[in-house]
């Protein structure tokens, strides 16, 4: 997996999962160089499903939206799946300004977030062992 100054990129099974490192602010200074990792992930072969996770994510600017219409084009066009999890009601309320809450699949919850794949499936596993027969 390559190496991103910008982005913590993660697989769990089939999803690529996508954290902003120590960006809480996705604003015109720091949008290009995002833009470029995350057009590079989505570009890769083995990733079919990318959850982009923004529960650090405190405010996102319009240079950063047209990134993510592009990201999301680039997985649509391969047969792909965009997830916007750990969305907070302020970054939310721009999603729904924009309307690109009708484009984006987005999620609020913890189970939502990359924070939480890991340790969702194995909860998952775990309960499934515990159950009786």
């Amino acid at each position: 997996m390559g190496s991103y100054h910008h982005l913590g990129v993660r697989e769990h099974e089939d999803l690529m999962v996508v954290h902003f490192k120590e960006h809480p602010t996705l604003d015109a200074w720091n949008a290009k160089e995002i833009g470029d990792e995350l057009y590079d992930v989505a570009g890769r072969a083995d990733c079919r499903n990318l959850l982009l996770n923004f529960s650090d994510v405190k405010w996102l600017a319009s240079a950063m939206l047209e990134k993510l219409v592009k990201v999301h084009r680039t997985m649509e066009s391969k047969g792909g799946k965009l997830t916007l999890g750990g969305v907070g009601p302020a970054i939310r309320e721009i999603f729904v300004v924009t309307k690109l809450d009708q484009l984006f699949k987005i999620g609020s919850n913890e189970a939502d977030t990359g924070r939480s794949a890991d340790r969702g499936a194995d909860q998952f596993r775990d309960s499934a062992r515990a159950e009786p027969d």
